[in-house]
């Protein structure tokens, strides 16, 4: 696992800071919340879950900080800090068809 820092400014999401500093993260489905695959895990004060987190991750995955990329919005404060894993789950040609795909 990759530990990163990211700060994420407001009416921001997770997914949108990471794609803008260059990190990979899968979002087969283009940060809709459908896909499930940019999971990341919160170190320190995850934020509440959403509804559509509570249907990919078990009460456990929850409570030990999972949560979905696109999913994580800064809604208010100036500035949220973010310090999460990354779970590689992704092999190379699984990473090259996204690109393609997205047009990376």
């Amino acid at each position: 696992m990759d530990v990163r820092h990211f700060i994420i400014k407001k009416d921001e999401t997770l997914l949108d800071v990471m794609q803008r500093e260059g990190a990979f993260l899968p979002a087969f489905c283009g940060g809709n919340g459908t896909c499930g695959k940019c999971r990341v895990q919160f170190l320190s004060d995850p934020p509440v879950p959403t509804e559509t987190e509570q249907t990919f991750f078990t009460k456990e995955e929850l409570d030990a900080g999972w949560r979905m990329a696109c999913q994580v919005k800064n809604r208010g404060e100036e500035e949220l800090d973010a310090e999460i894993t990354v779970e590689k789950r992704m092999d190379e040609s699984s990473m090259a068809a996204e690109s393609a795909f997205y047009g990376k």
